[in-house]
């Protein structure tokens, strides 16, 4: 299996146990892999036969922005389930998550590395399409909603759950830039009037 990599892409997010660590945010380093057939990209030189590591490192830093994470544990997993559900032709992720804070004076960072594959994603139906759910712990719901053609995904704007999503595929209404979170209220309710189905990325917080 080829490799798409990136490493050393560091932001700041809420990470952490401690109360100093619920109020600020603080600076993380990340290293990904995604494992993926590139032969068919080296041919045909399109950028939509392999994965755009600029949308990969974006959707993470959206991602990991939007959440407060108690536990790396955590972080590294929803992003391995979210780039395996944007990014249909990646078969397998690792991600590595340092906190160069955590051991201050005592070790370069503490760290978490992960490996997770695809697999079948439980599916649920709704009026406008279906529900693939990527993963789901106890802070969070990581879900690629599929909008079929003529259909509308209304409902989910009624929802009373904080959220964060993109368009990763297809078209709702007028033309909306994919992966672009500051659209995903505009596209809720707009139509697929296309002949093709559309596909949105939603993380939606559980109340606490």
């Amino acid at each position: 299996m080829d490799t798409v990599r990136l490493t050393g892409l560091e932001l700041a997010c809420i990470v952490g146990l401690r109360p100093a660590e619920r109020r600020r945010r603080q600076r993380i380093r990340l290293s990904i892999e995604l494992g993926l057939d590139l032969s068919r990209a080296a041919e045909s030189c399109r950028i939509v036969h392999t994965v755009d590591y600029s949308v990969v490192a974006d959707e993470v830093s959206h991602l990991l922005r939007f959440r407060e994470y108690r536990l790396i544990e955590t972080a590294t997993e929803e992003i391995a389930a979210m780039l395996l559900g944007t990014h249909p032709l990646v078969a397998a992720v690792t991600v590595t998550l340092e906190k160069p804070e955590a051991l201050r004076g005592r070790a370069l960072h503490g760290a978490v590395t992960i490996e997770r594959k695809r697999r079948e994603p439980v599916v649920k139906q709704h009026g406008f399409g279906r529900e693939e759910i990527l993963l789901e712990t106890s802070e969070a719901t990581l879900s690629l909603f599929h909008v079929d053609p003529g259909k509308t995904p209304s409902p989910l704007a009624e929802r009373g759950e904080r959220r964060l999503g993109w368009l990763v595929g297809g078209q709702l209404g007028a033309e909306h830039a994919l992966h672009e979170p500051s659209a995903f209220g505009r596209v809720l309710g707009e139509t697929n009037h296309t002949g093709e189905e559309a596909s949105l990325f939603v993380c939606a917080l559980k109340a606490t």
